[in-house]
């Protein structure tokens, strides 16, 4: 090694005094979160203002949430009860925000959408539409594909099909309701119940991890609590999973499925379940309105689909 490749470290003198690092941004989004939610009063230290978070407190302020700024860095929120936003919750760019505020969201009683930059809605659901290839699956009834639905049917007085106009009046297209928001094609509807009956996994993707689907089809109603029924009433034998409708016991519930099967139905008789013990997934799609014949029918091509497995 030649000399001038050579150096000398000499010890110098201790270094004492104070700094200040800045604030985690992912600590920040969930500081005024947490604040937003909590009875009384939150005072947040530390906190980084940025793009991201900064979109974070102006949609928790949107949603009623006092906060005041004492400075860049420290804030005093005065949390406890959210309400309704009068415009869409912008989180710009912050998809850590925009992933915490949904779950928040979903546990409100008044309806809101989130929004954001064309780069976010992109992220958050790119890695789970792109495996799933679900090619014909809408929120709602998009005017640029009304030709495409199928026609939805009443009955009449006289007992004749009829159309219904049920998605015509305005606004119903868009209401968000658990058995009339989202409308797909059977094949659509198919692979996503396929990526269910594998426990989360489709074409070799991993959308949702096993613990998860365990814990979606598992009943978590308190004991000796049966879930509602269509018609009114309730449903000996079944409860209610996260989203779904799980049966406890196949013999009170009076069908043939097995203890776990999950699923759901729609507003037109449309309804699907899942019996992950079976590696079982079936597709009902009729377009009718009003009952019981929907849910009559949903019995009864459970009760086909279950005759037909030979062992």
């Amino acid at each position: 090694m030649a000399a001038s490749d050579c150096f000398q470290v000499v010890p110098g003198h201790p270094l004492s005094g104070t700094t200040t690092v800045p604030g985690d941004k992912s600590i920040s989004h969930r500081a005024v979160m947490f604040g937003a939610l909590a009875k009384g009063v939150t005072h947040v230290r530390g906190w980084l203002a940025a793009g991201d978070t900064e979109a974070s407190l102006a949609s928790i302020q949107a949603l009623g949430v006092a906060v005041e700024r004492h400075s860049r860095s420290e804030l005093t929120i005065h949390g406890g009860q959210l309400h309704p936003p009068q415009g869409v919750l912008n989180l710009v760019n912050a998809g850590t925000g925009i992933r915490l505020l949904a779950g928040i969201m979903c546990g409100q009683p008044f309806e809101s959408v989130l929004d954001g930059s064309e780069q976010l809605r992109r992220r958050p659901m790119k890695r789970i539409i792109e495996p799933l290839g679900l090619k014909h699956m809408f929120f709602g009834r998009p005017d640029a594909v009304k030709d495409q639905f199928a026609v939805i049917y009443g009955v009449d007085p006289a007992g004749k099909l009829v159309p219904s106009g049920a998605l015509d009046a305005p606004g119903a297209a868009s209401k968000v309701l658990g058995g009339f928001s989202i409308s797909a094609t059977a094949a659509d509807y198919g692979r996503f119940a396929q990526m269910l009956v594998n426990s989360g996994e489709l074409d070799g993707v991993r959308l949702l991890s096993r613990k998860t689907i365990d814990l979606m089809d598992a009943n978590h109603l308190p004991d000796g609590v049966a879930r509602g029924g269509a018609n009114g009433g309730t449903v000996r034998g079944e409860g209610y999973g996260l989203g779904v409708r799980v049966v406890t016991d196949p013999a009170q519930a009076g069908n043939l499925t097995s203890a776990g099967t999950f699923g759901w139905s729609g507003a037109a008789g449309t309804h699907f379940f899942v019996d992950r013990s079976e590696d079982l997934v079936a597709v009902f799609m009729i377009q009718k309105m009003g009952s019981p014949d929907g849910a009559a029918m949903s019995a009864e091509f459970e009760t086909l689909v279950y005759q037909a497995i030979v062992d």
